[in-house]
């Protein structure tokens, strides 16, 4: 089996401590036969090795073991001294195995005799490689104690075997109000800060079969008594011989109270926009007796096509809003029009189309979650372009006021009307349907469809 390619290190500064020029060629030709491209700085004394380590460090250190005014152990203790971390080689002619073997022991990595400069380059590769990669280790382990110690998160090491904690970083101590003395060794279940104890246990449990836990809300209480909702993520991984798990733990009481509240708001303001609803309702049929129900039905019907045709909740809800107000801007009509029990003429049909821009202009101040004025001006809009108040085409409106336009017709055509009987909801439905596509949008008459003719829909007396 051939031996795996030396690590591939081309440029390097080397410090090389012999007074032999003759052999500093010789260990350069030597490194650049093994495929390096060494920046040579050679160096003889005592004074001249202090003062080049001062100045830069060199990737690795080659010394003879004797030289006239130096030695190689001198320079190997000096090393030690300022610059542990590169790694130092003897090149030597005359070094003794006891005394290579006592030099490693002292902090040299390796040796290489000078009549076997062969195993000069692999030695310096490898050297050179090992060193880089406790550099980096150091690097990579400075940043995670870095990471663990100024973190917000609350950071627990367990062993993965009994899941006591090994290491535990400020901030975690900082939210159970305990010193680390206080949970080191301990296992977590032990230390009665969780609500429920045995659940705590389980999850231990869980996670050393799954290697991986995240649980969004568990309640946790502190050395002082102080509750606290928080987040708990764990996973397990090696740790050379063992297996630990890193959990992080963040405390989420702030947020959790932040949600609760803006709830709380948001139902509030829901209620009192309700509340604004059920007014305006109220006030309008007070002027309309005629048409008493006219709303709540057409919001019952558009909110059941919108249910059937599978839209989300709260869209669902904006549309049954839209249908309870769909005709407020009927206030500014004059009662004796409204009530009028004959045919309406021209001027009086013209009068009684306002409505719809009256109804826009008077919820638009209103800060709905829907488009409810929108809906409303748009909700005898159609799709050709003949509808009012503004001719819109297609797309051009609205699906809320796609849906009120459906339900708004059906309900009209099902109820009598001051001026003519109810021609009945079989005839509201042909209506519409004949209309699809042209004045109707067809996917809400289809919806509506199914609503009477397999789910029983009827119009049903309501209160808001």
């Amino acid at each position: 089996m051939s031996a795996l390619p030396a690590p591939s290190i081309p440029s390097v500064l080397l410090l090389v401590v012999e007074d032999s020029a003759e052999d500093r060629e010789l260990i350069g030709d030597a490194l650049r036969d093994a495929g390096l491209d060494p920046a040579i700085l050679a160096i003889d004394t005592e004074p001249a090795f202090r003062a080049a380590l001062s100045q830069q460090l060199p990737e690795a250190i080659l010394a003879d073991w004797t030289l006239p005014e130096f030695s190689g152990a001198r320079a190997l203790q000096i090393a030690q001294q300022l610059a542990p971390e590169v790694p130092f080689l003897f090149v030597s002619g005359t070094i003794s195995e006891a005394a290579a073997l006592s030099a490693l022991r002292q902090g040299a990595v390796d040796y290489v005799f000078k009549h076997q400069l062969d195993k000069l380059g692999p030695a310096v590769l490898r050297a050179i490689a090992e060193a880089r990669g406790r550099r980096a280790l150091i690097t990579s382990e400075e940043r995670y104690r870095g990471l663990f110690e100024t973190t917000q998160d609350g950071i627990l090491i367990l062993a993965a075997d009994s899941g006591r904690i090994l290491e535990a970083n400020p901030s975690i101590c900082e939210l159970l109000e305990l010193a680390p003395p206080q949970l080191l060794g301990k296992q977590l279940w032990e230390l009665g800060l969780f609500h429920d104890q045995q659940g705590v246990l389980e999850l231990f449990v869980t996670l050393q079969h799954k290697g991986y836990l995240r649980h969004d809300n568990l309640m946790l209480q502190t050395a002082n008594g102080s509750r606290r909702e928080v987040e708990f993520v764990s996973n397990s991984y090696g740790a050379g011989d063992a297996t630990v798990m890193h959990c992080n733990i963040r405390d989420i009481s702030a947020r959790r109270a932040a949600e609760r509240l803006a709830l709380q708001y948001e139902g509030e303001v829901l209620q009192s926009l309700h509340q604004i609803v059920a007014a305006l309702v109220s006030l309008n049929e007070s002027r309309d007796p005629y048409t008493a129900g006219h709303e709540l039905r057409v919001a019952a019907l558009a909110s059941a096509i919108a249910t059937e045709m599978q839209l989300p909740p709260q869209q669902v809800e904006g549309i049954r809003i839209s249908g309870l107000v769909h005709d407020i801007g009927k206030f500014t009509i004059p009662a004796e029009i409204l009530t009028k029990p004959t045919r309406l003429s021209p001027e009086e049909l013209a009068l009684v189309r306002t409505h719809a821009e009256a109804g826009y202009e008077a919820l638009r101040p209103i800060q709905f979650p829907w488009p409810v004025a929108e809906a409303v001006r748009q909700h005898h809009e159609r799709l050709d372009g003949s509808g009012y108040p503004r001719g819109l085409k297609g797309d051009q409106i609205s699906l809320e006021a796609r849906i009120l336009a459906v339900a708004d017709t059906v309900e009209a055509m099902a109820t009598n009307r001051p001026y003519r009987q109810a021609p009945g909801i079989e005839a509201a439905l042909a209506a519409v349907v004949a209309e699809q596509g042209q004045h109707y949008d067809p996917e809400p008459v289809a919806a509506c469809l199914r609503l009477f003719r397999e789910q029983n829909f009827c119009f049903a007396p309501t209160a808001y």
